[in-house]
């Protein structure tokens, strides 16, 4: 994602359950886009998104995409640009969605 700040300020903490164990190692990456930190001794990640600009976030999306990360995963970060959210906190002890797959890992 780019180095500009989104104007947004909201964040969601949201379970690792509604990712894959794939997706959870991916995400940890530095080289991941919008990757802004790994907390809680690795069981958990936060990431920036800049929704502002659509061809740039369309980019990220492919990016995400070509990486390898699952439709769940794109599932939560296009949720998240759609609600002007700007910081993902993937976390073992995040939101749990009612309705959403989960994920044993």
């Amino acid at each position: 994602m780019s180095k500009k700040q989104p104007t947004g300020e909201k964040t969601w903490w949201i379970s690792t359950g509604h990712i894959t164990e794939a997706d959870g190692v991916l995400v940890g990456k530095p080289a991941t886009p919008g990757h802004v930190a790994t907390h809680d001794g690795g069981f958990g990640d936060l990431l920036c998104l800049d929704y502002e600009n659509d061809a740039h976030f369309a980019k990220c999306i492919s990016e995400y995409t070509s990486l390898g990360f699952s439709a769940a995963f794109i599932r939560i970060i296009k949720k998240a640009a759609k609600n002007k959210i700007c910081w993902v906190w993937f976390d073992a002890d995040g939101e749990e969605i009612k309705g959403w797959a989960t994920f044993n890992w």
